[in-house]
């Protein structure tokens, strides 16, 4: 039998159909369907295709051809996600595929459309239908309305998305981004009122004033729910993945926004229609029910054809990472590889894919993962230069050596300016069992302009019955040590705060939970952090349970005993003001509450001239001098060395507390060591102008004029032309010193 026969055969079932009214219920059309195919996959629209078959009673080859393709499609996306296709294949075959299955389901059912026009009518009633059409009325009414109902669920969903994120991932977006999204959101609201609006009027469509909210917040659903997706699919995974490639997140800004106001627009409009298209109650709530599957599948299909599948592959394998599931971070990694990333992209992935073959004691594995990055996906310099730095320690230490990460650290991350100290915090005290969280340690003690001061951070621990401890002038041993009890070690370091979980023998790294970095778990160089470590006063902080007392090592529960106290009292006065005391008092106490801790002697010994002659008869001065150079001569520079483990030794940044130990030792005529020690910091890397100019000073006063008056002519400031002038007439080089002796005067009026 024939097609054409069949359908004949059905004609008149079909009008007696139509006669008893048994539904009233219109087809969807032709382009609809198409449409719904195209952005959604013929898994999607399979459920209104089979309702068309089912009332038309079409053939069953049509039924099973379309079962087949829903079916198969997905299966094609599995196909793709699992095989290492490469994006641009991935794309264009999605692309191809959904433009082929929507042409064909168009002319099909279209080709049914005309057989059966009844089917398809929408016939409302007089008392639904207005005499004219109000388009502009619709889309001022639209525009307004809609932005207006949908704002204070914006607000809603913004923080319950955020709280989700933090459940999931574990984090949540800084303030800058949820501003962004914020503003998307309602501009999205904005431009989908306007054209939902717009279609009403045009329609000629009359709704009661209930009807009109309810069909209003049925649109601000599907809008947030699209809204939702979009962000779940291109702004996490590309927020997830910027520290590998600064440019991706710029790029999912412009994805994002096409996909907010350019498609999710007009399609949040249709799938409005296609909820509210006349039904029984069941079957509206059903296919309100729908949509958010609709809007899962085009988000979905979206982020394959803009070429995301690398970046889900990347935030995966960091899920499995921080959770401590190596393997299955190592094969998502090596799966985001092979989906043709950006170069940066790609080195990133590539450095996780060696650490992991490390972690899991495969070391071959491990050497020939970083000699690819130097050799093949070189694109990001400090990557390389880390996996030089690998490559040459894990040879160093002939392959030896132990890696300790304490198990069960994990911590929702809140990405917020200044919140380095709460992100910590929170971590050590989920450690150990408490339950808080970042946004509640920062509101009580975060100043977002201003970071977090030492006395607020102890106060809040000790609220919630934590010791809170400084140990400055530790060494990488004791951070070692401290590990190894089962102690998490905060850290400081320039402007920034962090969390020492875990260390490496064979990389020389410390494995550090860092919100900066934006990898937020990171294999810190031992060589490197000291340096910045140093800037500090290398500063260790622990925080633990009163009850885990006990449990210290020894040596830390001394160092705690001797250096915690004047630690504190050091940086209270810093604080303008605090109870009874002023800033000196604070200052003294700390300096004589500690025979080691020698920072807030050397203060005390510059800024306040008149305890000079005490401080020479109350401490051990040679001591003293004997702790600083042993202290800066060594694994110390003035390079720049910031938050977020970054370090630039091609510029120097005067250290204010070299200063002082120099200013110390200068002023306890001891310049021939100051010398000594401001060499050896130039021998280790680089020193600031202003201790350049202390080091010429310091010639001078020694009266080595062959190698002042050098230094002396490099130096710009104009301070200095007097001792540049001195030098020459101590040399008879009265013609010479003329011009420094001018520019004083010059200075002087």
């Amino acid at each position: 039998m024939s097609e054409t026969d069949t359908l004949d055969q059905t004609d008149n079932t079909v009008r007696a159909r139509q006669e008893r009214k048994i539904s009233q219920t219109p087809l969807q059309g032709p382009g609809s369907i198409a449409l719904m195919t195209f952005m959604a996959g013929p898994h999607i629209s399979l459920f209104p295709v089979l309702t068309i078959f089912s009332r038309l009673s079409t053939p069953i080859a049509y039924r099973f051809l379309t079962i087949l393709a829903a079916i198969g499609c997905p299966l094609l996306y599995a196909g793709m996600l699992l095989w290492k296709t490469k994006w641009y294949w991935a794309s264009l075959i999605t692309v191809t595929a959904h433009i082929g299955f929507a042409v064909s389901y168009y002319f099909l059912f279209r080709k049914l459309a005309a057989r059966y026009p009844d089917e398809y009518a929408m016939e409302l009633p007089p008392s639904a239908i207005q005499e004219k059409r109000y388009v502009l009325a619709g889309m001022a009414g639209g525009l307004g309305l809609i932005p207006l109902l949908g704002a204070p669920f914006v607000l809603l969903f913004l923080l319950a998305s955020d709280k989700l994120l933090l459940t999931i991932m574990p984090l949540a977006f800084d303030d800058s981004t949820s501003l962004y999204l914020m503003i998307q959101a309602i501009l999205s609201l904005l431009v989908t009122g306007f054209i939902a609006g717009g279609w009403a009027g045009r329609l000629a469509l009359k709704s009661s004033a209930l009807e009109t909210i309810w069909n209003s917040l049925t649109l601000v659903w599907i809008s947030l729910t699209w809204f939702f997706f979009l962000i779940v699919v291109i702004t996490l995974p590309a927020f997830l993945t910027s520290q590998a490639d600064s440019q991706t997140m710029g790029m999912s800004f412009l994805y994002f926004l096409v996909g907010n106001l350019f498609i999710g627009s007009w399609w949040s409009v249709y799938i409005q229609m296609y909820t509210l298209r006349p039904a029984s109650f069941i079957r509206r709530g059903l296919r309100l029910l729908y949509a958010p599957i609709i809007c899962l599948s085009s988000a979905f299909i979206f982020g394959i054809i803009c070429g995301y599948p690398a970046n889900w592959y990347h935030s995966a394998g960091k899920y499995f990472e921080k959770r401590g599931r190596v393997s299955p971070s190592l094969w998502c990694y090596e799966q985001g590889l092979g989906r043709n990333p950006t170069g940066p992209h790609a080195s990133y992935l590539q450095y996780r894919i060696a650490l992991g073959e490390h972690k899991l004691g495969n070391t071959e594995k491990a050497i020939k993962g970083f000699r690819k990055i130097v050799s093949m996906y070189n694109y990001n310099e400090e990557l390389v230069s880390h996996a030089n730095q690998f490559l040459d320690n894990l040879a160093r230490n002939n392959h030896q050596g132990k890696r300790v990460v304490l198990p069960g650290v994990d911590n929702p991350t809140t990405y917020k300016g200044a919140y380095c100290v709460p992100n910590s915090l929170a971590l050590v005290m989920n450690f150990w069992g408490a339950d808080v969280d970042a946004d509640d340690i920062g509101r009580q003690i975060t100043s977002l302009a201003g970071g977090t001061m030492t006395v607020d951070q102890t106060w809040y621990a000790q609220q919630n019955g934590f010791n809170h401890e400084f140990i400055p002038m530790a060494s990488t041993a004791d951070i070692k040590e401290t590990i190894d009890a089962g102690f998490p070690v905060m850290v400081y370091v320039p402007q920034h705060v962090f969390v020492i979980v875990g260390y490496d023998e064979q990389l020389e790294t410390f494995v550090t939970y860092d919100v900066a970095t934006g990898d937020v778990w990171v294999e810190y160089l031992q060589k490197d952090f000291i340096k910045s470590w140093k800037k500090e006063n290398s500063t260790m902080i622990v925080a633990y349970p009163q009850e885990k007392a006990d449990t210290l090592p020894i040596k830390l529960t001394r160092m705690i005993e001797e250096k915690s106290n004047s630690y504190f009292q050091y940086h209270l006065h810093k604080v303008q003001s605090f109870g009874q005391f002023n800033n000196l008092d604070h200052l003294e106490y700390a300096a004589t509450s500690s025979s080691s801790y020698f920072f807030p002697i050397v203060t005390l010994f510059r800024n306040y001239p008149a305890t000079r002659s005490r401080i020479s008869s109350t401490f051990d001065i040679d001591g003293i001098s004997t702790r600083i150079e042993a202290y800066y001569g060594r694994d110390f520079d003035e390079g720049m060395h910031l938050a977020g483990q970054y370090h630039d030794s091609s510029y120097a940044d005067s250290d204010d507390d070299l200063k002082q130990s120099l200013d110390f030792l200068i002023g306890t005529n001891r310049l021939k060591e100051a010398k000594e020690l401001i060499e050896a910091i130039e021998a280790n890397g680089v020193i600031s102008s202003d201790t350049s100019e202390t080091l010429s000073i310091v010639n001078l006063a020694l009266g080595d004029l062959e190698r002042a008056i050098p230094q002396l002519e490099e130096q710009d400031d104009s301070q200095l032309h007097f001792y540049l002038a001195q030098s020459y007439l101590q040399q008879g080089k009265i013609r010479s010193a003329l011009p420094g002796l001018v520019k004083t005067i010059d200075d002087c009026t």
